[in-house]
């Protein structure tokens, strides 16, 4: 039936049971068409990871266990070259992602021109290796307000501060920009409950809430840097 009606649909000839696991994995249909710089450095990556974990056992202040990883965040715009990585990211964050929206390339592309967005990406190294593009943030400015529509970040990076630093360059960039309101956006989903109360954290206060989404907002003049364990390095933004 699939084959009948729908021209360009590939659909293998299964046979019997002990087949499966050969035509399937011979056919290709789930390998990647795209491999980021960053999906090349995964295993490193784990490796990493392990040498973090090691480091933290050595101290009981996990404040302390933060500031002795060296972490450095380089915050820019989003650019030409992380276009693939940035969707990707979009596409494939669930846990920490506070309004669940996806975007195509051709999306991104177009919100990175725009001069009513502010679009932000972030990496994170540390003296252990480079973690690569794990935070991104996109806010629309209507007026003297910005409405923060996509905020999100990688498991990778969970528990290190990084959305403290993100949100300080974010406001930054907003003041500059002459933005006075700050309002961000919590879409519950069955994987986002770590980060629905994560805008009360940063200080700010719950506008709305529905059935839909909550509506946090924060008057700038108002607004506290959050961040005291993560250099931050600026782009041109």
């Amino acid at each position: 039936m699939v084959r009948n009606n729908l021209n360009g649909i590939a659909v293998p000839e299964i046979g019997s049971v002990s087949d499966y696991i050969r035509i399937v994995d011979r056919s290709g249909f789930f390998e990647s068409t795209v491999i980021s710089e960053d999906d090349q450095k995964r295993n490193a990556m784990f490796k990493e990871n392990l040498l973090r974990r090691n480091e933290m056992q050595q101290y009981v202040d996990y404040q302390d266990y933060l500031k002795s990883l060296n972490m450095i965040a380089s915050i820019d715009t989003f650019r030409p070259e992380y276009y693939a990585r940035i969707t990707q990211l979009c596409n494939k964050t669930n846990q920490f992602n506070l309004t669940t929206k996806r975007y195509t390339q051709a999306e991104i592309e177009e919100l990175s021109v725009r001069k009513d967005y502010i679009t932000l990406y972030s990496t994170l190294t540390d003296k252990f290796g480079d973690n690569g593009i794990v935070s991104l943030i996109i806010g629309h400015i209507d007026g003297t307000a910005c409405h923060i529509e996509l905020f999100l970040m990688s498991c990778r990076v969970f528990k290190r501060d990084l959305e403290y630093a993100v949100m300080d360059a974010f406001s930054d960039e907003c003041k500059g920009r002459g933005v006075h309101k700050l309002f961000g956006y919590y879409y519950p989903s069955p994987k986002n409950q770590l980060v629905e109360f994560l805008y009360q954290k940063m200080g700010f206060s719950l506008v709305e809430n529905n059935n839909e989404y909550n509506k946090w907002m924060i008057e700038l003049d108002q607004y506290q840097q959050l961040n005291d364990v993560i250099n931050i390095e600026r782009g041109q933004v």
